[in-house]
């Protein structure tokens, strides 16, 4: 049996015709005496841009995924208070034709108030920010393809305390 290997470039609707030829040697010639053909229709959907997303070392925190998942358990990152933060997002479309139409970049805090926030076009730009107090926080990368399709993937920080820094400058007082 024949078979037939098709990666479409782009969603939408696609018609495969097959055809099959029954060929005869007459009189020295090939002559095709019975041909079939069978078509059949596809619809092909789009699929939401995929991806990782890192630290700047490298270490991975987060996956990007077509729905919203909850980030009730462990902390996926723990960094200290007034640490800065570089997050790099690897995305990537899986359609051939289609690119990253937008990215947000959201931090929140505990009460879900935005600290940080960043947005742009095209390729997901690395993106650093500081928390300045300790406690938990979220952070999303949001990736829209344009084509009715977005990713996001919320991850949550640790951030803990670190103790204030002090100093004492001692001066001799006579004795006079």
């Amino acid at each position: 049996a024949d078979t037939l290997d098709f990666t479409p470039e782009n969603e939408g609707d696609y018609r495969i015709v097959f055809t099959k030829a029954v060929a005869e040697l007459i009189d020295s010639e090939i002559q095709f005496v019975d041909r079939h053909s069978d078509d059949m229709r596809l619809r092909v959907t789009n699929s939401a841009p995929s991806g990782s997303i890192s630290s700047s070392s490298g270490s991975p925190i987060a996956g990007l995924a077509a729905s919203e998942s909850s980030n009730s358990g462990p902390a996926d990152l723990s960094v200290s208070e007034g640490s800065v933060l570089e997050l790099v997002g690897d995305v990537f479309d899986p359609g051939r034709l289609d690119v990253i139409a937008s990215y947000q970049w959201i931090a929140r805090d505990e009460s879900g108030v935005i600290i940080d926030q960043v947005s742009g076009s095209g390729a997901v730009e690395p993106w650093s920010f500081s928390i300045a107090d300790d406690g938990r926080y979220e952070v999303t990368l949001t990736v829209d393809d344009g084509v009715d399709s977005a990713s996001t993937d919320p991850f949550v920080i640790d951030v803990t305390n670190v103790l204030p820094e002090t100093s004492a400058q001692v001066t001799p007082v006579s004795a006079d």
